[in-house]
């Protein structure tokens, strides 16, 4: 299993990949957080790649005094919808600032099997469709994979703890909830045909029951599966469209697949994710993939 690991915090933001055949590859972005180096981050990247996560319009001035008051006071909480939405598009551009350094560095990429994220603009995230589309929307992840939550950011304490009481370590994640299974992504990638079904999606529930559901290129679609249901999954994408196996080669779980928070996420935005440069459509886009994911 690949697994990669994020930390954003407020002043660094960490990224760490191990894979399956013992590769470790840990990368710390120091300078690049959202707490009092957002700054840093809207020097690197801009006022347009910040405001292109905002489902509105805002003015250079409105951006940049957020900005500086962040600077400031950073562990001042966001008490509107509006800061709270410009306070996660930094989080994002944090986020791929740091993939962009890993892959600048030519080190190696590891698609995820698992994603597991921490820091508190994810933790703390009012709701759990936030966190996952802020991880989508920066990580880009491919195929099928599976996203955790650290709502305590005790993970890097308990990784410490493991070192000398792995038993101990184990039960404290599972018996005081330490994290949160946000729910199976889907992620079709390849050639999307435009306005045409990507991929049809079979569910069959622990109880029998049967759902099919097909899913248009360009959307978010979440199929109901709570954190204490299972269900075999079948994907059967059009014959441009990658899960995983090959173009338009259809794939079925040998195991059944388990659900989560938000539930099971369908994500047909294509890879790379390419938002509209007309500033209304992009916002409507948005809009939309937002309340699909519940955030």
């Amino acid at each position: 299993m690949n697994v990669t690991a994020v930390d954003i915090g407020g002043a660094n933001t960490t990224l760490m990949m191990a894979g399956e055949r013992g590769e470790f590859i840990p990368l710390v972005n120091c300078g690049v957080g959202v707490g009092p180096s957002v700054g840093a981050i809207l020097q690197r990247v801009g006022i347009q790649r910040v405001a292109r996560w905002l489902p509105f319009d805002i003015a250079e001035d409105e951006l940049r005094q957020y900005v500086l008051n962040h600077m400031l006071h950073p562990h001042v909480i966001s008490t509107s919808q509006r800061d709270l939405q410009i306070s996660q598009a930094f989080a994002r551009e944090a986020l791929i600032l740091t993939v962009e350094a890993a892959k600048g560095d030519s080190l190696e990429w590891l698609d995820a099997d698992l994603i597991l994220a921490t820091g508190g603009v994810l933790a703390h995230a009012p709701k759990y469709g936030q966190a996952a589309l802020m991880l989508l929307d920066a990580l880009q992840p491919r195929g099928v994979t599976s996203l955790v939550l650290d709502c305590t950011m005790l993970v890097a304490q308990l990784g410490a703890v493991a070192t000398v009481a792995p038993i101990a370590a184990v039960q404290v994640n599972e018996n005081d909830a330490v994290t949160h299974r946000l729910g199976t992504c889907v992620i079709p990638f390849g050639t999307l045909p435009e306005n045409e079904v990507a991929v049809r999606v079979g569910i069959e529930y622990t109880s029998g029951r049967q759902v099919t559901v097909d899913v248009m290129s360009g959307s978010i679609e979440v199929i109901p599966l709570r954190s204490n249901e299972q269900a075999l999954l079948s994907l059967f994408p059009a014959p441009t469209v990658d899960v995983g196996l090959g173009p338009g080669e259809r794939a079925r779980a040998a195991e059944e697949i388990d659900g989560g928070l938000v539930g099971l996420i369908i994500d047909a935005r294509g890879r790379p994710l390419v938002l509209s440069g007309e500033g209304k459509e992009r916002q409507k886009r948005l809009s939309q993939w937002m309340q699909a994911i519940g955030a």
